[in-house]
């Protein structure tokens, strides 16, 4: 809107330089440019605008461009085009009714202008039938567009968060929800669970029935997750086979509770398939074990960890000390590549964080992969 004010306000100050017919009221219509330049500037210096300026400001272009229509000494239909530039902006970058609000505005204002010059009236009329119903389908057009970029810009950043396999967030989805709930649960004071999950001796399944079946045992165990997660929780997947669930207002007692649900769910599920599947879970809770994002999550990773080491198929608790006694060892790098990243880290290398409690185990056996 600056960039229109100026833009105006400096075709204003080029009509009054170049040669102009003799009519036009120069003590008069010097005023606009400046009021428009004013503006202009002032709207750069801002950089913000609020609501009511946004919808204000297009009127006062509307007056502008009517009072230099009038002043100008030209016939009213000749010009009247810069009545574009305030449709256009209102269809884009207002709402779908203030935006309209702007064209009627617009239309009345010329519609006044009309009425005051000196010219046949039912060559006004006709002039204003035709420049209104021209900036109208502008409007629409432009209005239109912007609804499909919109929907377009949705759907990409969906996409965004979306992991393509079974549907769920992913990383960058989870870190912005789990983001989003902190920040909630710091204004509310209530807790939030959190739980990392990784499926236990995954890659025995890939080995043995192959990557296509890998792949659906995914999309299953997504499945059951979303099945026997509670209405308000959020599962996603944040690696190759590790899940997460954020558990809003849960606390220890029932960020556990729902754990066991879970883990449960999944071994039941595969315990009759030809290679047996089972989860180890990590928990942690806000404020408890972590005040953010990178604290709660190192905290139940470090729990996750201590899960496999002990076992799996179990969920463990964060407590203090985890960390120190089942480190998680750093990714290997080849000496042909010494100085390569893992190709898709499961998760940040959290520093030290929460021994543990052991919460829930089966008494299974499992063979090592």
């Amino acid at each position: 809107m600056a960039g229109l004010f100026v833009a105006g306000g400096g075709l204003a100050v080029l009509a009054l330089v170049l040669p102009h017919p003799a009519a036009v009221d120069q003590c008069a219509i010097a005023g606009l440019p400046t009021a428009a330049l004013a503006v202009g500037g002032l709207m750069f210096l801002v950089k913000s605008l609020g609501r009511a300026a946004q919808q204000l400001l297009p009127l006062f272009g509307t007056a502008l461009i009517t009072a230099g229509l009038y002043f100008g000494g030209t016939s009213p239909g000749a010009i009247a085009s810069f009545y574009l530039w305030v449709v256009l902006y209102s269809a884009y970058f207002l709402s779908r009714g203030e935006g309209a609000a702007q064209l009627v505005a617009v239309g009345l204002a010329y519609a006044g202008l009309l009425a005051v010059a000196d010219e046949d009236n039912a060559s006004d009329f006709m002039t204003w039938v035709v420049t209104v119903g021209s900036l109208a389908v502008a409007w629409i057009l432009v209005r239109k567009l912007k609804e499909r970029v919109d929907v377009l810009i949705g759907r990409l950043s969906e996409a965004a968060r979306t992991d393509f396999l079974t549907g769920l967030l992913n990383r960058r989805g989870f870190s912005e929800r789990l983001g989003s709930e902190l920040s909630r649960a710091h204004r509310s004071g209530q807790p939030i669970g959190l739980l990392i999950g990784d499926l236990d001796h995954f890659k025995a399944i890939n080995d043995c029935l192959g990557h296509q079946a890998g792949d659906l045992v995914l999309q299953r165990v997504a499945s059951l997750l979303s099945e026997g997660k509670r209405s308000g929780d959020t599962v996603a997947r944040i690696g190759g086979e590790e899940f997460a669930v954020i558990l809003p207002d849960s606390d220890s007692a029932g960020t556990h509770a729902s754990a066991e649900r879970l883990r449960r769910r999944i071994q039941l599920a595969f315990s009759e398939q030809e290679v047996p599947l089972t989860i180890s879970l990590g928990a942690a809770t806000f404020p408890k074990e972590g005040s953010d994002t990178e604290s709660l999550a190192r905290a139940a990773d470090a729990a996750l960890y201590a899960a496999k080491e002990l076992g799996r198929d179990r969920v463990l608790a964060s407590e203090p000390g985890q960390a120190e006694l089942f480190p998680r060892p750093a990714p290997a790098v080849t000496s042909a590549q010494p100085h390569a990243a893992p190709m898709a880290p499961e998760l940040p290398a959290f520093p030290k964080s929460p021994p543990v409690k052991r919460l829930s185990r089966t008494p299974r056996s499992f063979r090592d992969s």
